[in-house]
C-alpha cells in the first residue's frame, strides 16, 4: 500500500462485486415475489369459482323464490334440484343488478361472467335472450373459468363460471 493511499484495488474489486450480488439478489427476490403474489391471486380466484359455481348449482337461493321478485334476492341459486337448472330462475338472473348479482354470490373484490352453452359451445337462448350476466374478462387479466354440467329442459348444457381480477 502507498503512503496515503485510503482504499486498495482489492477492496475496491471486492466491493463491486459485492454491489452486484446484491442488485443480484434485490432482482431475483422481486421475480419471485411477484410469482408468488400471482400464484396466489390464481388460487384464490379458484377457490372463489369453485365456491360460486356450487352455490348456483346446489342452490336453489334465499328465498328459494326469489326469481318471482329479484328486489328479495339474499343468496343466488338457479337450480330447481342439484345440477337441474330452472329456467324461470336463470331467465330471471338477466333482470338482476350486475352489483346485486356479486353480493348475491360473496364476491368483494373480483369480477364474474357467467354464461351458459350448449355442448358445442353456444350461448343458449332463453326467451329470445342469451344466457349470460356479468362483465367479460379484460384481455390480459387473472381469469379462472370453471366449467359444469348441468340438465337444462332435459338436455346437457355448460355453465361456466368466470372470475377474474
Amino acid at each position: 500500500m502507498h503512503k496515503g493511499q485510503i482504499i486498495s484495488m482489492e477492496f475496491s474489486l471486492v466491493f463491486i462485486v459485492l454491489i452486484i450480488l446484491f442488485i443480484f439478489g434485490i432482482s431475483l427476490w422481486n421475480l419471485s415475489s411477484s410469482r408468488l403474489s400471482e400464484h396466489l391471486i390464481k388460487n384464490e380466484l379458484f377457490i372463489g369459482t369453485v365456491d360460486i359455481s356450487d352455490q348456483l348449482l346446489r342452490s336453489q337461493g334465499n328465498p328459494t323464490d326469489w326469481e318471482s321478485n329479484v328486489t328479495k334476492l339474499v343468496s343466488l341459486g338457479i337450480v330447481s334440484t342439484a345440477n337441474k337448472l330452472d329456467v324461470k330462475k336463470v331467465t330471471a338472473l338477466q333482470n338482476v343488478s350486475y352489483n346485486r348479482t356479486k353480493d348475491s354470490l360473496g364476491i368483494k373484490t373480483h369480477e364474474i361472467y357467467i354464461k351458459i352453452t350448449d355442448l358445442s359451445g353456444n350461448i343458449v337462448q332463453l326467451n329470445g335472450t342469451n344466457s349470460e350476466v356479468g362483465l367479460k374478462p379484460i384481455a390480459g387479466s387473472n381469469t379462472i373459468n370453471f366449467q359444469r354440467t348441468a340438465l337444462l329442459d332435459g338436455g346437457l348444457v355448460y355453465v361456466n363460471v368466470v372470475v377474474w381480477k
